[in-house]
């Protein structure tokens, strides 16, 4: 990966290997198998499906374009549902698969919280030690199509499962059973830790007044590339809680970026729609100082420098032991409300089956 290929290249790649004789009647990166059921998940199936991430991780899209096709149109929400509730393979998950489904929640990773703003990049590579292919910039269109065919020929075949492709680069090394990755609790604050443990505590006394179980996840305008041609992005504009744009409030964005030269968003810019920051130049109007990433990095970067003093790493032991303790407690209210789920999806193949010979 780690390429130029936006999201119309592939599209338009897609459509010439299919070729107007056999170009199926679906869009292009569109799928429409159905998962597997809940408790019929194999390692063969995992295997698959993580072949099926690879080939687009080790493809030429940029990383932008990659979480865009994951997160858009591998793991939509019937296969986030299937996975979600198939604990009896949860150990059989190979590592791809399971970063990329981590990404697509807010319970926090084995750190304790996510890093405000970081990118689906710094999680796999710099987090959780997933290397893509490399396709340099001064490889021939050769080479980069090749490296797009096969994903291309999983598509065209309209499964996400499907056997019949290469091997992919550094698979071996997504095996369920390695961990070829380090933890490492300074990447983020005890704050940050304290506040993901008080949000998930009132995620879980929501559950338990009847809220709906699905938390929001990552999909978004969040995942649209920044298009050509906007000045560096060290010198956006970055705003946030309240004060981002009305349409990167609807999907959560963390933040709302403003180029310096153009009072409309970049994820507006990107999708061609209307921002409400042109409509009514809020992103002149707001006030309160504009922190731009780059700093906030800097200063936790600097914060992560300074020794801790005894009181602080024993609040920074309680945290995690606070943490340890949702995260038992999660996964226990999570079991048997999967295995509540489970029955239910048994039940409803069982009528469907019914049915079926009913006719």
């Amino acid at each position: 990966m780690v390429g130029t290929w936006d999201i119309e290249r592939v599209r338009k790649y897609l459509r010439d290997y299919a070729g107007p004789g056999r170009r199926p009647h679906r869009k292009p990166l569109v799928f429409t198998d159905r998962p597997p059921s809940a408790d019929k998940w194999t390692g063969l199936q995992l295997f698959w499906l993580n072949r099926t991430v690879r080939s687009v991780y080790n493809s030429p899209v940029s990383f932008d374009v990659f979480e865009e096709i994951v997160t858009g149109y591998l793991f939509t929400q019937p296969w986030r549902d299937s996975l979600n509730y198939a604990d009896h393979a949860s150990e059989l998950w190979p590592q791809m698969v399971r970063r990329c489904f981590d990404w697509l929640w807010d319970d926090p990773p084995e750190e304790g919280a996510w890093k405000p703003g970081m990118t689906v990049e710094e999680w796999l590579v710099g987090w959780r030690n997933r290397q893509p292919r490399r396709i340099l910039a001064s490889a021939s269109i050769e080479e980069q199509e090749a490296a797009m065919q096969p994903f291309a020929e999983i598509w065209w075949h309209n499964d996400r499962l499907f056997g019949g492709g290469p091997a992919q680069f550094d698979e071996d090394a997504d095996h369920a059973a390695l961990k070829n990755y380090t933890i490492d609790m300074r990447r983020v604050t005890a704050q940050q830790r304290e506040d993901a443990i008080l949000a998930g505590l009132d995620y879980l006394v929501n559950q338990v007044e009847g809220a709906p179980r699905g938390r929001k996840t990552r999909v978004g305008v969040r995942a649209v590339a920044r298009k050509a041609g906007l000045p560096d992005a060290t010198l956006d504009k970055v705003y946030e809680g309240a004060d981002r744009c009305e349409r990167c409030q609807r999907p959560d964005m963390p933040e709302c970026r403003v180029p310096a030269t153009d009072v409309r968003c970049v994820a507006c810019i990107g999708r061609k729609l209307g921002c409400s920051f042109k409509n009514n130049n809020r992103a002149r109007e707001v006030q309160g100082p504009v922190v731009l990433r780059e700093e906030r990095q800097i200063e936790q970067d600097d914060a992560m420098d300074v020794e801790p003093d005894p009181e602080t790493a024993a609040m920074e032991q309680r945290l995690a032991q606070q943490h340890a303790a949702l995260i038992k407690l999660t996964r226990q209210m999570g079991g048997l409300q999967r295995q509540v789920r489970g029955r239910q999806l048994r039940d409803e193949d069982t009528g469907s089956s019914s049915d079926s010979s009913s006719d």
